[in-house]
């Protein structure tokens, strides 16, 4: 076996990770013991700080849409908090989930060529840097960690890219593609798309952009299930929302404004089965919710 070791034209200037206003759009497709095979579109995106033990992360939450096959089923999941982030003054990438578990090092970037990239999601000895070169994000050139997989015995698209996180995704296990792997499709920040992987070609964030605000506004949906019509029921903070509502493979099927406090949902010509709705409002708070059409 012999490694292509090379060092290409890069920059000099270090690219920390974003602080806000940055969303990671990734897709992943497993399969389990059982050959069911479950495909994931979501995007991470951050909201805020939250302090512990003395340390401030980053809130990063979590939009997607899942699908499993067999039996032929979809999970909508909307603004979960899934973990923070956090970089210290060595360059060093953290996580740490809410539930008491011990931080995990995502990304270290004072390795260099010919050393094993050693983290938490790149563990055991598994990823051997062979280059470092440049890749242009936005405006700006960012250094590009290229990786071989001793397990796997392959660099098949594999690479981390300064400030952004691996191709594998943000906090996924940085494994060559078989059978089972994931994606960072493109990347985001302040509303612009600056880098988008060389095998995609769509980087429309998963049901739209959400903008996360927690609120305990009630929102009524009734009857539910419906045959003919059901009723909406909003407070004057929903008003001139945007209503949207996706069937179980997360098409957009019907969309209007709601301008009443109560509102009729028209059956029209949606089929029988579950549908998942998603109200937004002019300050960017979403609710949202499922119901059955009989």
């Amino acid at each position: 076996m012999i490694l292509t070791i090379s060092a290409k034209a890069q920059t000099s200037i270090y690219h920390p990770f974003p602080d806000s206003n940055a969303y990671w759009r990734e897709s992943l497709t497993y399969l389990d013991g059982f050959m069911n095979l479950h495909y994931y579109e979501y995007q991470y995106f951050i909201n805020g700080d939250t302090t512990v033990n003395s340390k401030t992360y980053h809130k990063i939450y979590y939009t997607g849409i899942k699908t499993d096959w067999p039996p032929y089923d979809t999970v909508f999941t909307i603004n979960e908090l899934r973990f923070g982030l956090r970089e210290d003054s060595n360059k060093r990438i953290w996580s740490k989930t809410f539930d008491g578990s011990s931080e995990r090092l995502l990304y270290d970037f004072n390795f260099n060529i010919g050393e094993f990239f050693l983290t938490d999601i790149s563990p055991d000895s598994a990823n051997f840097i062979t280059g470092i070169d440049s890749v242009l994000v936005g405006n700006d050139y960012r250094k590009r960690y290229l990786l071989y997989n001793y397990w796997m015995q392959s660099s098949d698209h594999l690479f981390i890219i300064e400030g952004i996180g691996a191709s594998t995704g943000l906090a996924e296990l940085i494994m060559p593609p078989f059978e089972s792997g994931g994606m960072i499709d493109c990347f985001y920040q302040n509303g612009q798309v600056l880098w988008s992987d060389s095998l995609v070609t769509n980087c429309t964030l998963v049901l739209g952009t959400p903008e996360y605000v927690e609120n305990k506004v009630p929102i009524e949906f009734f009857p539910n299930p419906f045959y003919s019509f059901a009723t909406l029921k909003i407070n004057g903070e929903f008003m001139n929302a945007e209503l949207k509502i996706y069937n179980q493979i997360g098409e957009l099927v019907k969309k209007q404004v709601i301008i009443n406090e109560s509102t009729i949902i028209n059956r029209d010509r949606l089929q029988v089965g579950i549908y998942f709705y998603c109200l937004t409002n002019s300050m960017g708070n979403i609710k949202t919710g499922k119901f059955i059409i009989e």
